[in-house]
């Protein structure tokens, strides 16, 4: 079922780059920039949303310390996937806190050598 769907926007995909070519230089409305602007126009809308609405992976949160953000993330997703998180089934931040204490990566951005 997967296949399918992600073939099927495969599809849709070439149909509007097919649909955008010939509105763009069948009928005038603009050279090649314009053709290459509406045919990115739907993958950077995609990136936008992604960028917005998906959150940062809780693994990579813990990594950079950001201990409240990754329990807060992974708490939600698994709400999401059907299992109901109630208080004592909750991941907690000690237990984040503990998993990687050892393992936080120091950001470099405060060094001006």
């Amino acid at each position: 079922l997967m296949v399918t769907i992600v073939a099927s926007f495969w599809m849709i995909g070439s149909i509007y780059t097919a649909v955008m070519a010939i509105i763009v230089f069948q009928w005038n409305y603009g050279g090649w920039r314009t053709f290459a602007l509406w045919c990115a126009l739907p993958s950077a809308t995609g990136a936008a949303l992604v960028y917005y609405l998906v959150p940062e992976s809780p693994r990579f949160s813990a990594l950079h310390g950001e201990f409240e953000k990754a329990v807060k993330v992974t708490n939600m997703l698994g709400s999401y996937m059907g299992n109901d998180v109630h208080d004592d089934d909750a991941l907690t931040l000690e237990e984040v806190q503990h998993c990687y204490k050892d393992s936080v990566i120091q950001d470099d951005d405060d060094d001006d050598d």
